[in-house]
């Protein structure tokens, strides 16, 4: 009887210790292992927000305008017929007064994090620039007097890569401001008319460019780029094209864009469900 009361006193001891002393240390063990997972848990879903952001490509959206800078060089070369000049070639030359309106719109891809604020990115977008301008009167070395009108229409998709600081760098609110450098190229396609008589031709150039933003209730960027033209023929006719008619013979009619730099002012309405972690 003694033997099995002193079994069971044991018995007890074990469990009161297994349900108080232990218990408590599992507690605190599992205290412990909570606030690591937690941690774990915050860094995972802090890494699945950040990876889900960078999938809502709409975040970066951006639509704007700006005035291009660029100078069109009109040269025509043709014959002296009329002897004027020796039976030489005679060549005129003259810079279009033009001005340049564009639009553009696009966004940006996240391919990486380079620190807590800054990333690399993958930009793309779709530009559109439109020009009128006007030879203005040209006398001829016979005396006659001729003036060309001068459209010109051109759709670009720039790609580049890019270095991001700042709210666009991590879709936040709470950074104000923000800058973006890059390169890349520039694949266009251009459409022009001299008069009656029309061109359309491809350009591909190198372009780089540099972007300030501010958030002001929604992103807001002041936007400049250069595209660094080699060539920047944008139209060419010569006497036996259609349009050209009654052109004096040999005529070839040239113009020429000089490289442009572009500057305007962009919107990102999607930026209004960036997030907002530190307001």
């Amino acid at each position: 009887m003694k033997k099995t009361f002193k079994a069971a006193l044991l018995l007890l001891s074990f469990y009161l210790q297994s349900t108080t002393g232990f218990s408590q240390f599992n507690r605190f063990d599992r205290m412990g292992y909570d606030a690591r997972g937690v941690a774990e848990m915050n860094n995972h879903y802090r890494d699945g927000r950040d990876h889900g952001r960078k999938m809502r490509g709409f975040l970066g959206y951006e639509v704007g305008a700006f005035f291009s800078f660029a100078d069109f060089n009109y040269q025509h070369v043709f014959d002296d017929v009329g002897g004027f000049h020796g039976g030489r070639q005679i060549t005129i030359d003259r810079t279009l007064k033009s001005r340049h309106l564009g639009f553009n719109a696009g966004s940006y891809v996240l391919l990486g994090s380079l620190g807590e604020s800054s990333a690399l990115a993958f930009d793309w977008g779709i530009t559109a620039v439109f020009s009128a301008s006007s030879t203005g009167d040209v006398t001829m070395p016979s005396g006659n007097v001729y003036a060309y009108s001068f459209n010109y229409l051109q759709f670009a998709v720039p790609l580049l890569l890019s270095y991001k600081w700042g709210g666009e760098a991590v879709y936040d609110k709470s950074q104000p401001f923000s800058f973006t450098a890059g390169a890349g190229l520039y694949p266009a396609f251009v459409t022009t008319t001299l008069g009656s008589s029309g061109n359309t031709k491809g350009l591909f150039a190198p372009v780089l460019k540099a972007e300030i933003g501010f958030f002001a209730g929604l992103q807001w960027k002041i936007k400049a780029n250069y595209i660094a033209y080699t060539s920047g023929e944008v139209y060419k006719a010569r006497v036996d094209d259609p349009g050209m008619e009654g052109a004096p013979q040999g005529s070839v009619y040239t113009v020429a864009s000089s490289a442009p730099f572009n500057i305007g002012i962009a919107i990102m309405p999607f930026s209004i469900d960036w997030e907002k972690s530190r307001w």
